[in-house]
């Protein structure tokens, strides 16, 4: 799943290389940081869901990836 995830992501690099490149450095950094934080709330996904304080937290990671996704496609569209 990890591997398919990893490609779908350097595709989407490779196939949009030119709009990535005008975002400026805050929508890059909101996107790859939204992607970053995506991975680790997918590997800690068992371990974090073991607690309640766990599964708060692994939701509130959740709720920034969903933020910064949206965050990231309003910057992109205002290319």
């Amino acid at each position: 799943m990890l591997a398919a995830v990893a490609f779908t992501a350097w595709r989407f690099g490779r196939e949009h290389s030119f709009e990535l490149e005008r975002l400026e450095w805050r929508g890059r950094a909101t996107l790859y940081g939204t992607g970053g934080l995506l991975a680790m709330a997918m590997v800690g996904r068992q371990v974090l869901w073991g607690t309640v304080v766990g599964s708060v937290i692994w939701i509130v990671m959740v709720g920034f990836v969903i933020a910064g996704g949206v965050t990231s496609w309003r910057l992109w569209r205002e290319l």
